[in-house]
C-alpha cells in the first residue's frame, strides 16, 4: 500500500482540505517560479583538496578521491560542503521570501540523499526505516534537505549507463534508467508525500510491525513493496556481517576485531587509545540514565579497540574507532556490543558559511547526538558523546541488523518509487518530531508561497547539472 493512502487515514478533514486544495495551488498573484540557475565555473579540485587537507593518511585520501570519481552521484555524496557554499554565495536560486520566513527551521539531516535513509535496529529487534546519517545535522531550513534529495535522484537516474567495471563498483548502478520526465514524476511524488506527512504529523515510527499491521490510528497497512520486503531481518546476513567484523580468540570465548582484514581495520594509535579510556566514563554519563543505571557495572567496559577504515564516503579520512564492550555478561561472546566513536567536526552548513559560525559550540559530538535523539523515533540506548584532546566524538552502536540501501537494490522503477515515498514519510516525521511548532509553520508558509513543489524541483534539477559539471571538472584534470 502506498504511503499517501496510509497517511490520509490519519489526517484530519481540515488538513486534507488544506493539502488538496491549498498547499500546492497555483496562486497567480504571488511569487513567480524562479528560472533554472545557470552553471558556474570554479576550481573544484582546489576546493576539494582544501576541504580534505585534514586527511593525513595518503592511502585513505586516495581511497576517497577514487570513490568520488566513480560517478557524479558518489561525487555528490562526498561534497555536501560545496552545496552549502553555493547556498552561502546565493548561487542556488532559493526565493528570498523562503529564507526570510520565520519558523521554517528544524533539525535537518544536512546531507540528505538517496542513500541516507536505511533500515535500522535502534531497539534490539525493532527494525525500522529511519534516517541514518546525522554528521551534518543542525537546525536549518527544512527545504535544504528536500533540494538535496531531488538533486540526488537526477544524478542517479542514468546510473544504469555508467561504465562501471567491477562488481563492487556496480553497486552504484540501478537496474533501469529514468527519463527526465520519469525523474520529475518520482520526485514530485516524493515532495507530495512529504507535504502530506507534515499535514498529518501523526506517525510515531516506521517499524515492520507498524507498516504491516493495523494500528490504533487507522486500518491502513503496507502489505507489499520494496520497503516492506526489506524490513525483514535475515539471520544469515546478520551472521555474515558479524563474521566480517570479529573472530574468537584461539581456545577462548572472547572475541576481537578481525585485524587480519586490512581493508576494514588498523591498529589504533596507543595515545588515542589511552585518551579514549581516560574519557570513556564521560561518554557513559551521556547515555540515557534509565538505561545506563540499569545495566551491570562492566557493561560498557572496553574489550578491544581498532581504527575503522573505508567506511562511509563523505566521512572517509575522519577518525572512526570501533570499540568492543562487554555487554550484558562477562563471559559470553554473543552479547558483546560494538560501538563506534567518530570524530565530529563543524557541520558543512557552518563551515561553508551558509549558517553563522556562532552555531558551532565546539562540542560537535554532542550536536550529532542531540540531532539523532531529536530526529529519530527510537533512539538507540547507547547514543552519546565525549571530548578528548580537543576532539569531540559521537558514539553510537553498530548493529549487525542495520543495512543501508545501494542503487543496485533498485531493479525497477516501482521499487525506487516505494522507497522514495517512505523516505519522504521518514524525513517529514524527523522534521516534525524535532520541532513541535514546525508542522504548523511549514503548512502556513506553503499556503502563502506559490509553486513550492515546482520551485524545489527546478532548484534540485539545476543543481544536479552543476554537480555533473563539477564532477567532470574534478575528475578529468
Amino acid at each position: 500500500m502506498q504511503p499517501n493512502r496510509f497517511l490520509r487515514s490519519f489526517a484530519t478533514r481540515k488538513c486534507l482540505i488544506r493539502q488538496v486544495g491549498v498547499v500546492f495551488q497555483l496562486v497567480s498573484s504571488l511569487f513567480a517560479v524562479p528560472q533554472l540557475c545557470p552553471l558556474w565555473a570554479r576550481d573544484v579540485r582546489a576546493e576539494v583538496e582544501n576541504h580534505d587537507a585534514f586527511i593525513l593518511d595518503l592511502a585513505e585520501r586516495d581511497r576517497k578521491l577514487k570513490a568520488m570519481c566513480l560517478t557524479p552521484f558518489t561525487f555528490y555524496r562526498a561534497t555536501a560542503y560545496l552545496f552549502y557554499k553555493d547556498i552561502a554565495e546565493h548561487r542556488l536560486q532559493i526565493p528570498a521570501e523562503w529564507d526570510s520566513r520565520s519558523g521554517l527551521r528544524t533539525w535537518i539531516s544536512g546531507d540528505f540523499h538517496l542513500q541516507n535513509v536505511g533500515f535500522e535496529d535502534p531497539a534490539g529487534g525493532q527494525y525500522c526505516l529511519e534516517l541514518n546519517d546525522f554528521d551534518e545535522a543542525c537546525e536549518a531550513p527544512f527545504y535544504w534537505d528536500l533540494i538535496r534529495l531531488v538533486a540526488s535522484v537526477y544524478l542517479a537516474k542514468d546510473s544504469k549507463n555508467w561504465p562501471l567495471e567491477t562488481k563492487d563498483d556496480r553497486k552504484e548502478q540501478m537496474g533501469f534508467s529514468l527519463s527526465d520526465t520519469g525523474a520529475d514524476e518520482v520526485t514530485t511524488r516524493f515532495l507530495k508525500t512529504y507535504q502530506e506527512t507534515v499535514a498529518a504529523n501523526t506517525i510515531a515510527s516506521l517499524t515492520a510491525q507498524e507498516l504491516g499491521e493495523p494500528t490504533d490510528r487507522g486500518k491502513a497497512k503496507a502489505t507489499e513493496g520494496f520497503v516492506k520486503d526489506q524490513l525483514s531481518p535475515k539471520e544469515k546476513k546478520v551472521q555474515e556481517k558479524c563474521d566480517e567484523f570479529w573472530k574468537k580468540e584461539t581456545g577462548g570465548t572472547k572475541v576481537r576485531f578481525n585485524m587480519e582484514d586490512k581493508e576494514r581495520f588498523a591498529e589504533l594509535d596507543h595515545g588515542l587509545q589511552t585518551q579514549i579510556k581516560k574519557h570513556w566514563n564521560e561518554y557513559v554519563q551521556t547515555v540515557r540514565a534509565d538505561f545506563a543505571t540499569t545495566v551491570r557495572p562492566d557493561y560498557f567496559k572496553p574489550i578491544h579497540m581498532a581504527q575503522r577504515l573505508g567506511s562511509g564516503l563523505g566521512s572517509l579520512g575522519v577518525v572512526k574507532v570501533y570499540i568492543l564492550v562487554e555487554g550484558a555478561s562477562e563471559t559470553a561472546a554473543d552479547d558483546n556490543i560494538v560501538l563506534e566513536a567518530k570524530a565530529s567536526g563543524v557541520p558543512a552548513e557552518v563551515g561553508a558559511g551558509a549558517l553563522p559560525a556562532s552555531l558551532t559550540i565546539g562540542e560537535d559530538g554532542k550536536r550529532v547526538s542531540d540531532a539523532t535523539r531529536a530526529m529519530t523515533a527510537r533512539t538507540d540506548n547507547h547514543e552519546g558523546w565525549f571530548n578528548t584532546n580537543g576532539v569531540s566524538y559521537h558514539v553510537t552502536r553498530i548493529s549487525p541488523l542495520a543495512d543501508g540501501v545501494k542503487l543496485k537494490d533498485f531493479e525497477k522503477r516501482e521499487q525506487l518509487e516505494d522507497y522514495l515515498q517512505w523516505s519522504a514519510v521518514a524525513l517529514a516525521n524527523a522534521h516534525c518530531r524535532s520541532n513541535p511548532h514546525f508542522a504548523a509553520e511549514a503548512l502556513s508558509a506553503f499556503d502563502d508561497f506559490r509553486n513550492v513543489k515546482e520551485t524545489i524541483l527546478n532548484i534540485g534539477r539545476a543543481y544536479a547539472r552543476q554537480v555533473e559539471a563539477d564532477y567532470h571538472e574534478f575528475c578529468q584534470r
